[in-house]
Order: structure tokens, then C-alpha cells, then sequence
């Protein structure tokens, strides 16, 4: 419980004192959006770092090599825990937006500081208002903004992922840009096995080799999710030993 308290203080205080900056990144992002989004990220990935360090989290990363800092992409990861997002986002090279549920968007000053990162709210109980989010995403996509998605939709609960949603892989096809698969090993042992406890921990994070949607067979194109989980899986199988 020390750990968590820590993080929770960690946050508070966070907000408390970086709530004028998001105010300042938001009428900034008007005069210069690029160094406004830059900025917004590089605070976003300090405190994730400092809640990472709290929590006494060791971190073994692989394949840095395939991510780039110019290129934009849709990063796809297999979801077990909320420190997904933690461990991911310190390692993005460029503006990145994580698709979230939308009721993560209800907290208010939460909200704020995702907005500020290009993050989208999808309501999947909405067919329509779930179409538009996509739609919003390939936009983004377009504009330069990488996307992360994680397609199951939500965290696992047994340890194994679930079925992609195929509907969440059209922006990348739409907007034709690489998937990056994201392998996550060992989030949930961090938390959600022992909540509200934080337990200290050894996570994997292995970024694959991009997939090109083009040079994918028609068959594989059709099935992207499938073909994407497939590959995750794969990393899963392969960094399981070293947890």
C-alpha cells in the first residue's frame, strides 16, 4: 500500500502544480502546435517516469531500433494492466495519442492533460459515436499524430488476450500508415493481481518490426487483426521465459 499511496501523492501533486502548464500548452498550441505537443509529451513522459521509479518497476525494452522519430504510426499493443500505457508511453519518440474508453474521459483534469497528448475517447457501446472516433483517428493519422491502440478493447482479466476488434485496425489501412506491435509482459503482475496493492515488478516491453499493409497478402489484409494478434502472440511466447 506504501507504493500505491506514493503514487497517488505523486499524482496529486502533479496536478496540482502542472495545472497552470496545461493551460499555458493549450492557448500555446495555437501559436506553435508542434513544439506545444512536444512539450506536452516530454511532461507526460517525466511523471510516468517518476510513478515508474515510485513503484520500484524494473523495465527490459526491446527493438527501440523500430521506432522512428519522423515516421508516423499506429502502435498496436496486447492490454493487461493500466501500467500499459505507463511503460509504453516513456518510450515514444513522437507525438502519440492513446485511444482510451470514454469514461476515462469524465475525469476532469485527466482529461485535460490527454487531450493535450492527442489522446481519443471511444464509446464502444455507440456504434455511431465508435465509427466517428475511428474516423477522428485516421485524421489524426494523416496529420502526423501517431495513434496507440490497444484492439481487445479492454485489459484481459485471464492473462491471455482477447479477440482483436477489426473496426479499430481501419485506421491504420485508411490512413495507410505501418502498425507497430507492442508486446507488454508482466503489467499486470504490478497491480491488478493484488490491487489496490503495487508490487514491485520486472516488465517486458518489445517493439516489433513495422507491418507494412501493402506489402501484406489480400487474405492478410483482410484479416489485419488477426494477422497483427498473431505476431503479438508471437513476441508474447518468445519474452515469456525472461519474466
Amino acid at each position: 500500500m506504501i507504493r500505491f499511496g506514493c503514487m497517488l501523492l505523486v499524482i496529486g501533486l502533479y496536478f496540482i502544480f502542472f495545472w497552470p502548464m496545461s493551460l499555458f500548452l493549450q492557448l500555446y498550441k495555437k501559436i506553435n502546435r508542434k513544439k506545444a505537443d512536444d512539450m506536452s509529451r516530454h511532461l507526460v513522459q517525466w511523471i510516468f517516469g517518476v510513478l515508474l521509479t515510485v513503484s520500484d518497476t524494473k523495465i527490459t525494452v526491446k527493438g527501440l531500433e523500430n521506432l522512428s522519430p519522423t515516421d508516423t504510426v499506429m502502435y498496436v499493443g496486447n492490454h493487461s494492466s493500466y501500467f500499459d500505457i505507463i511503460v509504453s508511453y516513456i518510450y515514444m519518440p513522437t507525438t502519440t495519442g492513446f485511444v482510451s474508453k470514454k469514461e476515462i474521459g469524465d475525469i476532469p483534469f485527466l482529461k485535460t492533460w490527454m487531450e493535450l497528448i492527442g489522446c481519443l475517447f471511444i464509446d464502444r457501446s455507440d456504434v455511431k459515436s465508435s465509427l466517428q472516433t475511428i474516423k477522428e483517428g485516421i485524421e489524426r493519422l494523416k496529420s502526423g499524430t501517431s495513434i496507440f491502440i490497444f484492439p481487445e478493447g479492454t485489459r484481459s482479466k485471464t492473462g491471455h488476450m482477447g479477440e482483436f476488434k477489426e473496426g479499430s485496425m481501419k485506421m491504420a489501412q485508411k490512413a495507410k500508415v505501418p502498425i507497430v506491435p507492442v508486446a507488454l509482459s508482466g503489467t499486470a503482475a504490478l497491480w491488478e493481481k493484488q490491487f489496490p496493492r503495487v508490487k514491485r515488478g520486472h516488465v517486458i516491453i518489445d517493439f516489433g518490426k513495422p507491418i507494412y499493409i501493402d506489402k501484406l497478402t489480400k487474405e492478410e489484409q483482410k484479416q489485419l487483426g488477426i494477422y497483427t494478434q498473431n505476431k503479438l502472440q508471437e513476441m508474447l511466447e518468445r519474452n515469456a521465459s525472461e519474466l
